[in-house]
């Protein structure tokens, strides 16, 4: 059984507009929870595989469809294009190795199961591993996208961003101390706030609550980091969840336990 249906171009990366079609709450997005303010160290074994991540997932006897992801101190959100969405937690081990166990969403339904994947990180290198999905099983292979290295604060990130999509449009606000407020054309508002893990890495974390939405309305967190279009920090690159729905923003809509993934243009 095939879980992944085609491929396309990385998530992360000045040439993919994969995270442009995404929802207005990826707008700000702390994916691995509890902003901790700037300037944190860690010495956890998890710590090993931080970082922005981009590669394949292969199936087995299928065919290969780009991934990109975002990994925190034990936290994973990740993006296979055209329509998984990889949620959950994983460990590093005697040195390197790698396991996780994430919850799979699919675009127009709820999370359906879950995926357990083992292999190897290289600290700054690569991740490979191979994972099992029901009677599915494959390979992924990341490679570490050398922007996390750069270094973050709130003032990279102040200021307006937005994304336009034909009729539909959405701009936030972000000010000096990390709170925002995002309107988007539909009517939706969404309050929240961006604060830093790691002043030496390009890595925020960011909570956000979304009103007048109907039944995309509800607290998310995720990861968001700064990533480059035509110049340098252009672009703000988010995936959050909320854990009831998941929906990509504007050719993936997911009920029950969101996962989001976007990319805002500086205004």
């Amino acid at each position: 059984m095939a879980i992944v249906d085609g491929i396309r171009s990385n998530a992360f990366g000045s040439t993919s507009r994969i995270c442009v079609a995404l929802s207005l709450f990826c707008v700000l997005a702390g994916c691995g929870g509890g902003g901790s303010g700037g300037g944190e160290t860690t010495t956890n074994a998890n710590a090993l595989a931080n970082g922005l991540w981009s590669g394949t997932f292969s199936e087995t006897g299928g065919i290969a469809s780009d991934a990109s992801a975002f990994l925190y101190n034990g936290q994973i959100i990740a993006f296979v294009f055209p329509d998984l969405i990889l949620d959950g937690t994983y460990d590093v081990i005697n040195g390197n190795d790698f396991s996780s166990r994430v919850s799979v969403y699919r675009i127009y339904s709820a999370p359906w199961t879950f995926a357990d994947i083992s292999g190897t990180v290289t600290e700054q290198g690569s991740i490979s591993a191979s994972f099992n999905v029901l009677s599915t099983s494959g390979t992924i292979s990341l490679l570490y996208d050398l922007l996390y290295n750069r270094t973050s604060s709130l003032s990279l990130v102040e200021g307006s961003w937005n994304y336009t999509n034909g009729a539909y449009s959405i701009t936030i606000t972000v000010d000096s101390a990390g709170a925002f407020v995002a309107r988007d054309s539909e009517g939706c508002v969404v309050p929240g706030n961006i604060s830093l893990l790691d002043t030496a890495h390009n890595i925020y974390d960011m909570k956000t609550s979304t009103s007048n939405c109907g039944r995309w309305d509800g607290y998310y967190t995720g990861f968001s980091a700064l990533m480059d279009d035509v110049t340098t920090n252009d672009t703000l690159q988010v995936m959050v969840t909320n854990r009831e729905f998941i929906r990509s923003q504007p050719v993936i809509y997911f009920s029950n336990h969101p996962a989001i993934t976007y990319r805002f243009t500086r205004l």
